[in-house]
């Protein structure tokens, strides 16, 4: 999915300063490429993190629209973040593609266990479904906000987005809820590669609750609610909510 916002510095609408590369030297020469306020990116980062992985990020501001410039359309023609640097000087994007590579290259298999099969099919099945589920949150509801900032008009945004697009979000959030009133975590009774993504996304939700009103609330959605406190817990939660969190505090103020 392409995001590119021209005309606004994502260091000057959030008041969170980026740094333009967060050195760790790799020697496999791994590279991820990732926007810190977006979501896919921000699931990405923390499984990088909570693991230890040695890789080093580079920022590709969309808000400036560094994500269409030819030098990295040459890497990723589809111009999306995250985008994962491999060791031949090849590219692999899509956060899920990311994610389970590294779990399974790393041999991270309580999150990724690729000696179960049904496990695995879980995951990716969620996977799967992740645009049509809490990847709402982002495409009708912060994506909306944004866009409306350039103008400076995001919470109208927000409400008109979420009085058009309601029943699709709410249908979403009440499916969620029911997975998760079966199961502890999105694909089992244990925390998987795609929990980052679907909680990126639904962490969203608090920092947007005061214009989108009691039926996207997650307080509404017990089982989300139980999910999320679970969630942060896992280390690195708060880390990949701060950019975000400054960025909504300027757009929404």
């Amino acid at each position: 999915i392409i995001i590119v916002f021209m005309g606004c510095s994502a260091s000057a609408q959030s008041g969170t300063t980026i740094a333009a590369s967060e050195t760790k030297q790799h020697a496999s020469g791994l590279k991820l490429y990732y926007f810190p306020a977006s979501q896919p990116s921000r699931a990405v980062a923390w499984f990088i993190e909570k693991h230890n992985l040695n890789i080093p990020f580079e920022v590709v501001d969309i808000l400036h629209g560094e994500s269409a410039t030819p030098e990295y359309t040459a890497k990723n023609p589809f111009q999306g973040v995250p985008l994962l640097q491999l060791a031949d000087g090849s590219y692999l994007s899509e956060s899920s593609a990311i994610l389970n590579y590294l779990a399974a290259s790393n041999k991270i298999e309580s999150e990724y266990p690729i000696a179960d099969p049904l496990t695995i099919a879980r995951i990716h099945e969620a996977q799967l479904r992740h645009d049509a589920l809490t990847r709402t949150v982002t495409t009708k509801v912060l994506r909306p906000a944004l866009h409306g900032a350039m103008s400076g008009t995001a919470t109208d945004a927000i409400k008109e987005s979420v009085e058009q697009n309601s029943g699709d979000l709410v249908w979403a959030l009440e499916h969620i809820n029911g997975v998760l009133g079966k199961t502890a975590f999105i694909a089992g009774d244990s925390l998987t590669v795609v929990d980052y993504l679907v909680t990126c996304e639904l962490n969203q939700l608090p920092l947007l609750e005061k214009f989108t009103g009691d039926k996207l609330r997650v307080a509404s959605y017990p089982n989300i609610a139980r999910y999320l406190e679970v969630m942060k817990k896992v280390d690195g939660h708060d880390k990949q909510l701060v950019f975000l969190t400054g960025l909504a505090a300027k757009i929404l103020a």
